[in-house]
């Protein structure tokens, strides 16, 4: 098992190796507490909801441990703002304080430059609602940073200590903070892009659908500042709660029924409303142009490539990647994240902003001008 790292400079992932049956040690808690909770927010939660919450948290850290030494390090070619909160939390807030932060990571070129704002791409990792912070992703917003966007990468609090529609209304105060002083950091809210893997892609839908659509965020009540997004990355994505008003309907890894406490309130409200469905929330959020990857080993393989055909339906302007790894290799759920430098994973995040650089208004540059 993985020796005491206190103190320790850890090189590599074979440092944390482990086996798979016997839980986490206390120094492996330690280095994945830099990503995720596991029981600080779960005082006062139903028993056996936290007992499976604190379960799933822990079995997500032990596939994410051996990535750590990918995940640590912030190149020359990027500048990380770091831990900038995005509201105001309260003495009653729940939690431990890490819920309503966001980073901002910027090409070093447009910071030495200092001129125009340049194009922004709000990042909401996934986790399932109930794990990990924009830590988790941190490689992933790097490579989007080193492609000459600026990065709002955020975190939000968890299940159980909130539900679905409070997630999504920490999420639109940070559609404000990106309206009203993201120019401090050279954010241009007006050329926009939304990329979310797997749940936090559901986030990313139903966050764009009440920007766009007054009457689903009034139903709900959720606010977004408007943001001038020009086009959508999905990698992964969980997108369909249609099983919360079908039983028949397809839950992609069961999570829809295994967290209907967290879409209880959301459930009660838009049942008989017109936006209970998939396609109604895809057409309240007048989606634009959407990029979409998913691999053969992904779970959810599936709910990507019929996001694909449902884009097609609608006429939006789409393009869906489906990777296959070769023999004796896998690619699994979420690679293009959580597994960075691979091959596939660098055309994968090449694609996407090949795809968002399509999409920019004229005459936008990716850098600050001279």
């Amino acid at each position: 098992m993985l020796p005491d790292t206190q103190g320790t400079d850890l090189q590599g992932a074979d440092a944390l190796m482990f086996d798979r049956n016997d839980g986490l040690t206390e120094a492996q808690k330690r280095i994945a507490r830099e990503w995720t909770y596991f029981d600080e927010d779960l005082d006062g939660a139903d028993p056996a909801i936290a007992a499976q919450v604190l379960r799933h948290r822990t079995n997500f850290a032990h596939n994410d441990l051996p990535r750590y030494a990918f995940k640590r390090d912030i190149p020359d070619d990027v500048v990380l703002y770091r831990d900038i909160p995005y509201m105001d939390d309260g003495p009653s807030a729940k939690g431990a304080g890490r819920e309503h932060l966001l980073d901002v990571l910027l090409p070093r070129d447009a910071v030495v430059r200092g001129g125009a704002p340049i194009p922004v791409i709000l990042e909401i990792h996934g986790g399932a609602f109930f794990y990990g912070f924009k830590e988790i992703n941190r490689a992933h917003a790097i490579a989007l940073a080193q492609h000459g966007y600026a990065v709002a990468s955020v975190s939000y609090s968890l299940y159980p200590a909130v539900d679905f529609l409070a997630q999504l209304r920490e999420l639109a105060e940070v559609t404000r903070w990106i309206r009203e002083e993201g120019g401090r950091y050279l954010l241009d809210a007006d050329q926009a892009f939304i990329t979310a893997d797997s749940a936090g892609a559901v986030q990313g839908l139903h966050l764009l659908a009440a920007m766009n659509n007054k009457d689903y965020a009034d139903l709900i009540d959720v606010h977004p500042a408007r943001l001038g997004v020009l086009a959508l990355g999905f990698k992964s994505t969980m997108l369909d709660l249609d099983r919360l008003f079908d039983p028949d309907a397809r839950d992609a890894g069961g999570l829809v029924e295994e967290l209907a406490p967290f879409f209880a309130k959301y459930a009660d409200t838009v049942r008989g409303s017109g936006f209970e469905r998939l396609d109604d929330v895809l057409r309240a959020a007048g989606m634009p142009p959407t990029w979409v990857a998913t691999s053969t080993d992904d779970f959810l393989e599936a709910t990507s490539l019929e996001l694909g055909a449902r884009l097609r339906d609608l006429g939006v302007d789409h393009q869906v990647l489906d990777y296959r790894a070769g023999s004796r290799e896998c690619l699994p759920h979420n690679f293009i994240v959580g597994m960075p430098w691979l091959e596939e994973s660098r055309d994968a995040v090449d694609s996407m902003i090949g795809f968002f650089t399509d999409h920019l208004t004229p005459r936008t540059s990716l850098v600050a001008s001279e």
